[in-house]
């Protein structure tokens, strides 16, 4: 797996590959090799990777938190009734 994504960045510092990005003005330019990436497609894409990469840890973090609060619960009920027990 590593080799997989050295292999095309050591071929392209090598000379052999043609480079994808291009660093000029203090901007990174994305070269693209099979075709001509489109303005309105690329932005939604990427704006909507960004969005995404907001969303689905959020809901990660909410699914755990509500875990974590109905875990609690659970053991406070049963200290609850533990502690009836031994009062009977």
């Amino acid at each position: 797996m590593i080799v997989a994504m050295l292999a095309p960045v050591l071929l392209e510092l090598a000379g052999i590959l043609p480079v994808s990005y291009l660093f000029a003005n203090n901007q990174i330019v994305v070269v693209p090799q099979l075709h001509d990436l489109p303005r309105t497609g690329s932005i939604v894409l990427l704006l909507g990777a960004g969005i995404g990469s907001l969303i689905v840890p959020s809901l990660f973090v909410a699914r755990l938190r509500q875990a974590l609060t109905e875990a609690q619960l659970r053991l406070h009920l049963h200290a609850w009734h533990f502690k009836r027990l031994g009062t009977s």
